[in-house]
């Protein structure tokens, strides 16, 4: 099971100095910007008894850059997109320890008091935790990559 979320950066048009320079830049600012977005994820499993891996990816293509951030975590998996049924039944004094479109994880209280599968109850609420890293990353991204290509423009005498 793997959840991830793919954040595309354009590659600038026109005639640059050295395409191949330009395509390398762009690399290592989306790899930042990965980099950021791991840290972001981290967050949202801080207080978690199990540590959960996320791995970046990098995929240059033609006219983009293609970064994902992603897991294989089960228990990240369903909290991530919710269930339909649960069959836990959870003690009184429960609290999770995360809810929807937060990225954060806090310390909860309580836990499971049984588990009886002929008595489901309604299931998991999403977290949208994919869709919120990539949500608070669209400003930083598109102001890292506006400066990268400041500074691609301004090396091949096409500043504005």
């Amino acid at each position: 099971m793997v959840r991830w979320k793919a954040i595309q950066a354009p590659m600038p048009k026109g005639a640059l100095a050295s395409p191949a320079a330009a395509r390398k830049a762009f690399m290592a600012q989306m790899k930042e910007v990965m980099r950021f977005a791991e840290k972001r994820f981290g967050e949202t499993t801080r207080t978690w008894r199990h540590a959960v891996k996320f791995d970046i990816t990098l995929r240059p293509e033609t006219t983009q850059i293609v970064g994902g951030c992603f897991t294989q975590d089960e228990v990240y998996f369903y909290l991530d997109g919710g269930t339909r049924v649960r069959y836990a039944t959870m003690t009184p004094d429960f609290q999770a320890k995360t809810r929807p479109w937060w990225i954060g994880s806090g310390p909860g209280r309580g836990g499971v008091r049984y588990i009886n599968r002929r008595r489901p109850r309604p299931g998991i609420k999403a977290r949208h935790f994919a869709d919120a890293v990539a949500d608070s990353l669209d400003i930083i991204m598109w102001s890292y990559f506006e400066v990268l290509m400041d500074r691609i423009a301004t090396q091949s005498g096409q500043a504005l």
